[in-house]
């Protein structure tokens, strides 16, 4: 049976970890799975606009092939991409765990039809500004180009580089609020509060154990 959890929040509040949390949890449990993560689509979008592909000039490079987009239009372009591609999987009954940064993270879930939604869990992440800047500050991973007689392949890294004024502004809100306030999203939403380090004696608790839940849900549907 098709099911979704979605991991979102701000960018460097933890969403990545704990998605690759719970995936390990489901290959030791030998369930199926598939990851989405908004990334590669906001990429083609940058892709596309510097092959001059899609008109426009919307984003700036950056270092370690890192970007800065001026507009929202990539972006809603990018995201009902995304969409379109988890409504697929999900119509062909996979399990998805899917994970993304957006202004509004609210507007982007109302994208899906109630069927779908209705199989999912929200786990909603953040953490102070401050905590979550330092973390992007760390993260300077390159797209990876690789060559081959079958084409070219682009491999991008979770941990890609966030030049410090997008994660100041771009993805500096956090709108739990709104998230708790829809009469849908809130009955299907954990929040989880990431202040601590992994190497906090306070994590497993704080963090992880939230999670154990969503676990036992998908193992109940599949």
């Amino acid at each position: 049976m098709s099911s979704s959890v979605f991991f979102v929040g701000p960018s460097g509040s933890g969403k990545t970890m704990l998605r690759r949390h719970i995936a390990e949890e489901l290959r030791s449990l030998e369930v199926s799975f598939v990851e989405v993560s908004d990334y590669p689509f906001i990429y083609a979008e940058f892709l596309r606009e510097r092959l001059g592909l899609s008109g426009g000039d919307n984003f700036k490079v950056g270092p370690h092939g890192s970007f800065q987009v001026d507009s929202d239009e990539p972006l809603r372009r990018a995201f009902a991409e995304m969409i379109e591609c988890v409504r697929l999987q999900m119509a062909s009954g996979k399990v998805l765990l899917v994970e993304f940064a957006h202004k509004d993270n609210l507007g982007t879930l109302r994208q899906l039809d109630q069927t779908l939604l209705g199989a999912s869990r929200i786990v909603y992440v953040h953490s102070p500004i401050g905590m979550r800047i330092a973390r992007l500050a760390r993260r300077a991973s390159a797209p990876v180009v690789v060559p081959s007689l079958a084409g070219l392949a682009i491999h991008l890294s979770d941990d890609h580089h966030m030049p410090r004024v997008v994660s100041e502004s771009l993805y500096a809100g956090d709108d739990l609020a709104l998230l708790r306030e829809d009469p849908v999203i809130s009955t299907m939403l954990i929040d989880i509060e990431n202040t601590v380090d992994r190497s906090d004696p306070n994590f497993n608790g704080r963090c992880l154990r939230p999670l154990d839940e969503i676990v036992l849900w998908l193992l109940g549907r599949n």
